[in-house]
């Protein structure tokens, strides 16, 4: 599969603003990376506007780690190096209203955090490798990032990482639905919701390397 380069700079898929991507627990982040390098934090998914008491979540690193923040209520890393440059890793949280933040690298679960706050109430944007404000870029490759509006198992997020049993979530861009000499724009999501397909800005799209 091809995936979307991002460096780091202003790249970025913009979904929009949906309220089927307003969770504010209870839900499940999925994706596949291949950070360039691993300093500093780099976001892979985020919702938000332009300040933090009226955004809502963000997924990332924090260096090594595994990083959710529930904007304007903190940040919860995961507590140990997992992630490494160049290498493909599957990530994912699950964030309960009963227990708590869970993280989970390449199928298994390297940390918890009792945290149960709900995340605000947002109207904000849904974008892909970066920050609501801009901040946080990613650097490296993303693809196949999912979003699940209930918590999985660990069982299930070990198939997630497998693919051993597939499960569609309600959100899934695959980032891989290019066809090479035809450039696009558009990451499309084919999960099980409402069609809520994406805007790619600064990449070239048909290779899923950066143009800009």
């Amino acid at each position: 599969l091809t995936s979307v380069e991002f460096n780091d700079d202003d790249d970025k898929v913009e979904v929009g603003t949906n309220s089927s991507l307003s969770l504010t627990n209870d839900m499940t982040f999925a994706a596949w990376i291949k950070p360039d390098t691993v300093s500093g934090e780099q976001r892979i998914l985020s919702r938000g506007v332009t300040d933090n008491a009226s955004s809502q979540y963000t997924f990332g690193l924090n260096s090594q780690q595994l990083r959710l923040t529930k904007e304007n209520i903190g940040n919860f890393d995961n507590g140990t190096n997992v992630v490494v440059a160049d290498v493909w890793s599957h990530v994912a949280v699950t964030v309960s209203s009963t227990g708590g933040i869970t993280f989970y690298h390449n199928g298994v679960n390297v940390g918890t955090d009792s945290n149960t706050t709900n995340c605000n109430s947002s109207s904000g944007v849904f974008y892909i490798g970066r920050r609501w404000d801009g901040s946080g870029d990613f650097d490296g490759d993303i693809k196949e990032v999912k979003v699940f509006d209930y918590v999985k198992s660990d069982d299930q997020v070990a198939s997630l990482y497998s693919n051993t049993n597939p499960q569609t979530p309600k959100h899934y861009w695959k980032l891989d639905d290019s066809i090479v000499g035809t450039a696009t724009t558009t990451a499309v999501d084919s999960g099980t919701g409402t069609t809520l397909n994406g805007t790619l800005t600064y990449l070239n799209n048909y290779t899923g390397t950066n143009s800009s």
